[in-house]
């Protein structure tokens, strides 16, 4: 029997959000007759259990701080840390899932080939220069790939691999009608969700504002809770939000679900889906979900959403921060319940041509064989 490839991932949160699931779904769908998965996280929590439940070895080196002095000095520990590790286990790939990791493997020094996977739009011109150091790239979308020099594109140092979303997505379920049931909303009133952590940048404020003006009889239901603990940005974000619908006199029918462990179930009983961001989307997720189970998607015209959203094919963009725009598209769809489902279907078609767990893994495991390769052979893909 061939010998399996040793991979080492690294996820500096213990918390799990976007970048954590996506790389959870790998893990599910990687052939472990070829490669033989080891995790990297800062400490035991939602993350490492979640792997562990997937017979994935877990190790722990600090590497999430706040503040420039504390981080510096921080990410020079646990990039000791992970030299002594490495040193103690003979990995033959590095596979940073974030931007804490990426800088930890870099300054590590191991001389192992490092894949970075970059899943976010905003990178420091530190992080823009240390991502040099990295023997492939991996983006999560155009968008994000964008954010690096094109000409690192055209010579194959970086890679757009779309994620894959959870099998479970893509088993249609016919709706019950427990959410109504659940929140005292009369059968076969429209339900339009929103699927997110509650974070001002994601939209939440601006599906409320435009609740009222939806002219259509509709519930708005705001799914998400806040994963990451201590975030500045989202301190207190939950009551503003509790806040708004008092004041708009639409407490009635703007329901918080908070954190679910059944999303696909939830998502399943929604008339519609709307992506809000109010700032440019790496990938977006919860519309690729959305796609996998038929349903119809209004999303912010910008960043990764571009890619997923073909508008009035599939879904409707709007512009972004326009609570009228909004609420004008929610009425569109409301109002047109065949093009809607027609939009579900073929929203459905390119999730299940793009977004599958099983091709994300395919293409993933392409990407190692190829970095191997070249470290083996003393090329690089810079």
């Amino acid at each position: 029997m061939a010998t399996r490839s040793k991979i080492l991932y690294l996820s500096h949160k213990p918390e799990c959000g976007g970048a954590e699931k996506s790389l959870l779904d790998l893990l599910a769908g990687l052939d472990r007759a070829r490669f033989e998965p080891y995790l990297v996280t800062s400490r035991h929590g939602e993350l490492a259990d979640a792997a562990t439940k997937q017979q994935v070895p877990v190790y722990t080196i600090p590497m999430d701080f706040n503040g420039k002095f504390n981080k510096l000095n921080g990410l020079l520990r646990a990039s000791r840390h992970l030299a002594r590790l490495l040193c103690k286990h003979r990995f033959e790939l590095i596979h940073a899932n974030t931007l804490h990791a990426g800088y930890t493997a870099v300054l590590s020094r191991t001389g192992l080939p490092l894949i970075w996977h970059l899943r976010d739009l905003e990178y420091p011109f530190i992080g823009r220069k240390t991502a040099a150091f990295a023997d492939l790239l991996i983006a999560n979308s155009g968008a994000t790939a964008n954010m690096f020099p094109k000409h690192w594109k055209d010579k194959g140092r970086v890679k757009v691999i779309y994620n894959g979303i959870d099998p479970i997505f893509f088993k249609m379920i016919k709706p019950s009608g427990f959410l109504h049931r659940a929140l005292g909303i009369k059968q076969g009133l429209p339900l339009v969700g929103l699927v997110g952590r509650l974070s001002p940048w994601k939209g939440q404020e601006d599906l409320i504002q435009a609740a009222p003006l939806v002219k259509e009889k509709a519930h708005f239901l705001i799914i998400g809770g806040q994963p990451f603990i201590g975030n500045k940005n989202d301190l207190g974000f939950p009551e503003k939000l509790a806040k708004m619908t008092n004041a708009l006199n639409i407490s009635d029918r703007v329901h918080f679900l908070g954190h679910r462990q059944d999303v696909n179930r939830v998502m399943a009983e929604l008339t519609l889906l709307v992506h809000p961001s109010k700032k440019p989307e790496p990938f977006g997720r919860d519309i690729a979900e959305a796609f996998a189970l038929g349903l119809p998607v209004i999303g912010s015209a910008e960043g990764g959403v571009l890619e997923i959203i073909d508008d009035g094919k599939n879904g409707l963009l709007f512009p972004p921060g326009s609570p009228h725009a909004l609420a004008k598209a929610i009425d569109q769809l409301l109002g047109a319940p065949e093009t809607a489902r027609s939009m579900g279907r073929k929203g459905r078609q390119k999730a299940l041509e793009c977004f599958t767990a099983d091709q994300h893994a395919r293409q993933i495991e392409q990407a190692y064989v190829q970095t191997l390769q070249m470290a083996g052979t003393g090329g690089k893909t810079k």
